[in-house]
């Protein structure tokens, strides 16, 4: 597009890479403490779910096969090769948190039980409650959505549940 060569394109992509990961804790990073408060509220003044400080979900990013005998790791449930990052944001879209190192195959919930994220949701490094879909397990700290609402409160807390998790969806989507 701008008449450059791929192999200039590919060492500006690689600068530019290299750059945004040696500052990457500058920009990603858990809100502190004294921040909870207003992060609570705004989550709360999307869809009234009480007590949410972050939302997470995973996505899967497309590679060429890595080639190999381990390639097949890489393909993810849609069959196609990737690898599984999680995310995990605040209200603002805002990144607290980010794993980029498994392979497509990797279920979300492994991710996350593997994750620095979750040492630091146990020991209340990180405080309140973090919505994420149904590829996660339920704890006292993970909310996820009911599979199968029946009655009027389960279904108003999908709804709620779903609204104010979405900013996660619109991070992945971007």
């Amino acid at each position: 597009m701008f008449e450059l060569s791929q192999p200039s394109v590919s060492r500006i992509v690689k600068d530019i890479s290299l750059r945004i990961a040696k500052n990457l804790r500058t920009w990603v990073k858990f809100p502190h403490a004294d921040q909870v408060e207003i992060i609570k509220r705004k989550f709360y003044e999307v869809a009234r779910f009480p007590g949410v400080t972050m939302a997470m979900d995973c996505t899967h990013i497309p590679i060429s096969s890595p080639g190999g005998e381990n390639a097949e790791v890489f393909r993810n449930r849609k069959g196609w090769m990737s690898f599984n990052v999680q995310l995990i944001v605040g209200p603002d879209m805002e990144i607290y948190d980010v794993v980029a190192r498994w392979p497509g195959s990797v279920h979300d919930s492994r991710i996350f039980q593997n994750s620095r994220a979750l040492e630091l949701i146990e020991n209340r490094t990180v405080q309140g409650i973090c919505v994420a879909d149904g590829g996660y397990a339920k704890t006292q700290f993970i909310y996820t959505p009911h599979s199968n609402p029946i009655t009027n409160a389960q279904k108003r807390y999908n709804y709620a549940h779903i609204r104010t998790r979405n900013v996660v969806e619109r991070v992945n989507g971007l």
